[in-house]
């Protein structure tokens, strides 16, 4: 027999997945074709497109200026018509004003059986947030914009990770590269929404109402439990592009390489590139996955005393947080709590039992008397800073010659993911990895190569004192004390036609590292 009950307790969640595809339809319904005489859906999935690869993917900060030349190139190139700089401001704010509803975003009103009452839900596709450091206002798309977008593409099987996978190890095996290469992008944007869904998965914990112990559940149960299958198939799929990609280097040896041939090696050597971050990505999304039940007891156990917690000491925590170099997206959670919208105000009854205090009585006389110790010596800000820097251009330096006795040559890329495997991505984002790798461009040329010369280092003075100035001539000491004595320059040559993405936006010219012995002729 039907029972429609049973068919209908999964209604909250049917409406849930469909909130989003609500306010698509409200917001191209609202666009006047006087206002905007062009396809409503070209102009929303077209600027959802923009903030999600040159936004998210590409992590750029995109302002309204950004979007307004965004416009104009999409109208210039689907419509063939030209929009003049004023047609397009007018344009690009009218539609940022549709897309977020003014800023209040878009409700969905329903009738919730699961709470027998009315509910409503909120959906925003897109988001602004100010940066008050550039005083600018910054535009993204937001979680639910960003599920939207890859529902329409059928990303919605928590096992497309796998068939991914199957699909591409399949392209690869009948010389598909093509296809391959774009199954690959594809698959390191799931990996990509499987760190976000754990991320969300936090801040649910955090200040959920309730409903964080199913998700947490749901997560556990459907989507950590194939993490082992995906990082096995992701071994095999490795080897088998490695294995692929010999035999055609093989090729250009025996001087056997087509033209057709060089093309698929072009996109081989793209796909390995692909393939090594996704791998990346999902050995981080694996560690934290691990941490998260972890993770999840000390959130239960930190709300669950935070009502008798002491106050937050921010200005200690923020020192805390500075001296001893730790990841400073960590200044979220400090703030998210002070933004919190409707936060509401409660009296904790057990303050009822503590001392009050009735008038303000003067001051024992011994609190007025003028302390006249010596104070502890305070470390200042710059000492703290040059610590750090110099810690972190030994741990360089160190990296650069474990990796140049390993091989006698290698490239930035191939740094960066040693980094990235050996110590994490915070090792590749730091900002003082940036440092260095300016301060390395800085050595003189000879010929296209920027050489450094071990060997006249060391016949300097040694009685010579170099200030941490972390200038090239610190660079030198620094590396002429710990490189082996076998070694005798190390060679950069830059490839100003390769950029290498470093993290956060941040992309530098790729370079070619090379180490010449003593003994080399």
């Amino acid at each position: 027999m039907f029972d429609l009950m049973e068919h209908l307790k999964d209604l909250d969640t049917r409406i849930d997945n469909i909130k989003s595809y609500n306010a698509f339809f409200a917001i191209a319904n609202s666009i006047s074709k006087d206002k905007c005489p062009y396809d409503p859906y070209v102009m929303v999935f077209g600027l959802l497109t923009f903030l999600f690869y040159e936004g998210k993917l590409a992590l750029k900060k995109i302002d309204v200026s950004s979007i307004i030349d965004f416009y104009r190139k999409l109208i210039a190139e689907t419509m063939d018509a030209e929009l003049s700089l004023d047609d397009a401001r007018d344009l690009t704010y009218y539609l940022l004003e549709k897309m977020q509803n003014k800023g209040s975003g878009f409700d969905l009103k329903f009738y919730s059986l699961k709470y027998k009452s009315e509910r409503e839900k909120k959906t925003k596709l897109i988001d602004m947030k100010l940066d008050e450091k550039a005083d600018k206002i910054y535009y993204y798309i937001t979680n639910e914009g960003l599920d939207f977008y890859l529902k329409t593409k059928e990303f919605i099987d928590e096992s497309q990770v796998t068939t991914s996978l199957l699909i591409f190890r399949a392209q690869i095996r009948s010389g598909s590269f093509g296809n391959a290469l774009e199954t690959v992008r594809e698959l390191k944007i799931r990996v990509h929404r499987r760190l976000d869904q754990k991320n969300e998965l936090l801040d649910l914990l955090l200040y959920g109402q309730g409903e964080e112990s199913e998700k947490y559940r749901k997560y556990h149960n459907e989507v950590s439990l194939l993490f082992d299958e995906e990082a096995a198939l992701f071994n095999d799929v490795s080897e088998l592009l490695t294995k692929v990609r010999e035999e055609y280097l093989d090729k250009i040896n025996k001087k056997m390489l087509t033209r057709k041939d060089e093309d698929s090696l072009t996109t081989l050597t793209k796909i390995d590139q692909e393939m090594k971050e996704t791998v990346f990505l999902h050995k981080t999304l694996l560690n934290e996955a691990a941490s998260l039940p972890r993770e999840k007891e000390r959130i239960r156990l930190m709300r669950l005393n935070s009502a008798f917690s002491v106050r937050f000491g921010f200005e200690q925590e923020l020192e805390k947080l500075i001296s001893q170099n730790t990841n400073p997206e960590g200044l979220k959670f400090f703030f998210e709590p002070l933004l919190m919208p409707n936060v509401k105000k409660t009296f904790n009854i057990l303050k009822v039992f503590a001392s009050q205090k009735v008038t303000a009585a003067t001051e024992d006389a011994d609190d007025e008397i003028e302390d006249l110790e010596e104070k502890p010596y305070t470390e200042k800000f710059d000492d703290v800073v040059n610590a750090r820097v110099g810690s972190n251009f030994t741990f360089y330096v160190m990296s650069l010659l474990n990796l140049l006795a390993e091989t006698s040559h290698f490239d930035l890329n191939d740094w960066a993911l040693n980094l990235h495997e050996i110590q994490g991505p915070e090792a590749v984002k730091n900002a003082d990895f940036i440092s260095f790798i300016i301060q390395l461009n800085q050595f003189e040329k000879q010929g296209k190569e920027r050489v450094i010369n071990l060997n006249a280092v060391r016949l300097k003075s040694k009685s010579e004192t170099i200030e941490e100035k972390f200038d090239n001539a610190y660079l030198e000491s620094l590396l002429s004390q710990l490189a082996p004595r076998s070694l005798a320059e190390i060679r950069i040559l830059p490839e100003p036609e390769n950029d290498i993405e470093l993290g956060y936006g941040i992309k530098v010219t790729n370079l070619l590292f090379r180490g010449v012995s003593n003994d080399y002729e």
